[in-house]
């Protein structure tokens, strides 16, 4: 369901963009006043649930990377925002939401269990955190979070070869290793809004995001065959 709330924005988004028809801004925040605002309809501002297994626990931080993709609400938001085309009170309702969900993330047990976490989880988390950050203009505290990646993320999910060894490990290395990437890609673009430039750090050992795209580039271009575990070859 949310993955087809994050695909609808979007779509309408863009239809918005495109042919200034002011029904596709409508009809994305129906869709966000469902999700954010209505009292009846709306979600709570938190995971707790998530990827629950019925008898053993309620709700596990391994769910809380199904919400990694929240930040692609931001732009539409943002666009909508700039040229007032999102009530106010939706506006206020939607920022108060998020406001809530980046602290649960950042106080939770949940949320501090899938901040320490050492592979993509860990880094699909900084995502999600860095854009509410960003969407809540708090750009000091988002500079602070992906000035922490160069020693939390980068320092010791990467080898100096490139090489991502907590996705080495895992049934579908490849898949993982893609998935970590993307979240390290993710994060570089938007230390570019706040003057953090992931994309040519370097550790004094030589791990870098450069390091890990050099890496998986020939695998990915088929020029050699993937050497490590991989259980499945269409995604993760």
């Amino acid at each position: 369901a949310k993955q087809r709330l994050f695909e609808r924005v979007n779509g309408l988004g863009m239809a918005a963009f495109y042919t200034d028809d002011p029904k596709y801004v409508q009809g994305a925040v129906a869709q966000l006043e469902a999700w954010f605002v209505d009292p009846q309809t709306r979600m709570n501002p938190h995971l707790e649930y998530a990827q629950g297994i019925p008898g053993v626990n309620d709700g596990r931080c391994f769910g809380i990377i199904d919400w990694c993709d929240i930040d692609t609400l931001i732009t539409p938001l943002q666009l909508w925002r700039a040229d007032g085309a999102i009530p106010e009170a939706t506006d206020r309702a939607i920022t108060e939401w998020f406001g809530a969900y980046l602290g649960w993330l950042q106080t939770s047990e949940l949320g501090r269990m899938e901040r320490d976490r050492l592979n993509n989880h860990g880094t699909w988390y900084d995502v999600q955190v860095v854009g509410l950050l960003l969407f809540l203009g708090r750009k000091a505290e988002a500079r602070d979070v992906l000035e922490a990646v160069k020693t939390r993320r980068i320092a010791t999910q990467i080898e100096p070869d490139g090489r991502q060894p907590h996705e080495l490990a895992r049934t579908k290395s490849l898949s993982y290793s893609r998935m970590n990437l993307s979240a390290f890609q993710r994060l570089a673009r938007l230390g570019e809004k706040v003057g953090v430039d992931l994309w040519n750090y370097e550790t004094p050992d030589g791990r870098s995001i450069k390091k890990a795209q050099d890496f998986l580039a020939p695998y990915l271009r088929r020029e050699k065959e993937w050497e490590y575990p991989q259980l499945k070859s269409d995604g993760p």
